[in-house]
């Protein structure tokens, strides 16, 4: 019984990967490393270079809590949002801004505002015909995929990402002051103003994209990491034939 089981140990011992040979042979070959290393610092660099850099500008605002007010259902139902909801307060009108921020009008509203501005006007949106210009400018500067709205402690935060970094201002005042004037349209708490613009957008001092840095990290250690891979599985293959 005690020889079986220590020809079981044994068995056991023998199949165990021994690393030290593959340790030795990664160190033997380290220029590897380093040539890698420096192709994948030069590739990093490059795509850093040729990737168009995206800008990021944030604006924010608060809506305040308020007693006494009254939804418009049918203004609500304009946006695609249907509810039951028999009037309410800040807080319910505060639960409706997204998706109010993500309609249709909205987006309309913003282009609208931006449609006769020459940092936007443009040859190819001169030549669409009017009921078309609004959806043109709406996907070519992005909105559903580059603006987004996220709530933190309490407060919105309107945030619009671009590669041009001279139309996130007027793109984050427009949207700032669509959601204005829709409180004004939907007459909740008229009494009190319930968008309060906190924190004005500020033009961007570098981009958020790509950034140098983190490319070349990425870059550096992508390399390594493949180098490590082809050396092991050459080691492999040359243990294979030694058999």
């Amino acid at each position: 019984m005690s020889d079986s089981r220590n020809s079981i140990q044994q068995s056991y011992i023998d199949d165990e990967i021994d690393l030290l040979p593959y340790i030795r042979h990664m160190v033997s070959h380290w220029r590897w490393f380093v040539v890698s290393a420096i192709m994948g610092l030069v590739v990093a660099v490059v795509l850093s270079l040729v990737l168009p850099k995206q800008y990021q500008a944030s604006t924010t605002f608060f809506v305040p809590e308020s007693s006494t007010s009254m939804v418009s259902g049918g203004l609500m139902a304009q946006f695609g949002f249907l509810s039951s909801i028999d009037g309410g307060t800040s807080g319910q009108y505060s639960g409706y801004m997204t998706p109010i921020f993500n309609s249709r009008r909205i987006k309309h509203y913003v282009a609208q505002q931006l449609l006769y501005d020459d940092r936007f006007d443009n040859a190819e949106l001169r030549r669409l015909p009017e009921d078309k210009r609004l959806d043109h400018m709406v996907g070519q500067l992005k909105f559903s995929k580059n603006v987004t709205l996220t709530v933190k402690e309490g407060v919105h935060v309107i945030t619009y990402r671009y590669t041009n970094p001279s139309v996130l201002l007027p793109v984050l005042d427009a949207y700032l002051n669509a959601l204005i004037n829709l409180n004004d349209e939907l007459n909740i708490d008229s009494d009190k103003l319930q968008i309060v613009p906190l924190d004005e957008a500020v033009e961007p001092l570098g981009a958020v994209f790509p950034r140098r840095n983190t490319f070349a990290l990425i870059g550096v250690l992508g390399a390594v990491v493949l180098t490590c891979i082809g050396l092991v599985g050459s080691k492999v293959v040359e243990d294979l034939r030694d058999r």
